[in-house]
């Protein structure tokens, strides 16, 4: 079944990383779902996290981004780009305390990133933000959206990194 592949595919990867010994695994931290409540923890992330760290890789967990109940891509041809339905609220799609906090408890030393603020600034997670589409469907975002972000991104990404 599927969890058995994801096992399978998990273990094989700890094995990359364990005989790769990069500097840093930046990897998600926490897994996003439509319904509330809208954020879960990823089963056996904290053990793969605390093996890896423990051999001396930093691992830098990112919060996912917010996942929708409807095609965030087709959104404005199908509601309108002003309307509602592709502009909720940050708090109609998130959890109200990050989860990412909680696995930072969980797995102390793990270097945290969220960046909720450039994936829905000013609290609003649009479908469309300075004519670029920000996602690719419910949930993915878009590799011209992505580009957008990565300066905001690098600065942050180095600044933990170089931080203890």
């Amino acid at each position: 079944g599927i969890s058995t592949e994801c096992n399978e595919r998990n273990a094989q990867a700890l094995e990359y990383i364990l005989d790769l010994q990069p500097d840093a695994v930046v990897t998600t931290a926490t897994y996003s779902i439509a319904d509330y409540p809208h954020e879960l923890l990823p089963g056996g992330f904290a053990t793969m996290a605390r093996t890896v760290m423990e051999n001396g890789i930093d691992v830098v967990g990112i919060r996912d981004n917010p996942r929708h109940g409807i095609d965030m891509a087709l959104c404005p041809e199908d509601f309108g780009i002003d309307s509602a339905e592709c502009n909720p609220l940050y708090e109609s799609v998130r959890a109200p305390d990050s989860p990412l906090d909680v696995m930072g408890t969980i797995v102390p030393g793990m270097k945290l990133l969220d960046v909720d603020d450039l994936v829905c600034p000013d609290g609003i997670c649009r479908a469309v933000i300075g004519n670029v589409r920000v996602y690719l469907d419910e949930n993915h975002l878009s590799a011209t959206y992505s580009r957008t972000m990565s300066p905001g991104l690098e600065t942050r990404l180095l600044e933990l990194l170089q931080s203890g």
